[in-house]
């Protein structure tokens, strides 16, 4: 049964999350989050996934963002274990470095 949005613990959320960012490999440069109503209003976890330049190429992207989501959704199951619909937006390292978004670090 899910958790109720809130009762989520962000911390062990938080915790969750960098334990599963060291399984990611060089591809993934750094893993941000937030928790938030989506566009709906369902209670949802929005990952912010910045990737190592070398490794963004249009053949393999999708099979890459795939795979990092796939871990990510495995270790922290936030649908069963937190009532939290995820969500993932991926960026290049270099994009983030012309935006200079602070969410994204």
């Amino acid at each position: 049964m899910p958790v109720p949005a809130g009762y989520v613990n962000q911390a062990q959320i938080g915790d969750l999350i960098a334990q599963a960012a060291q399984h990611l490999g060089p591809e993934v440069v750094h893993v941000a989050y937030s928790l938030g109503p989506d566009s709906t209003g369902e209670p949802s976890l929005f990952f912010r996934i910045l990737l190592s330049d070398a490794y963004v190429r249009e053949d393999s992207i999708a099979d890459l963002t795939g795979r990092i989501a796939t871990v990510l959704f495995d270790a922290i199951r936030p649908i069963e274990n937190w009532g939290l619909r995820p969500y993932f937006n991926f960026r290049s390292k270099s994009e983030q470095d012309r935006r200079r978004d602070p969410d994204w670090i």
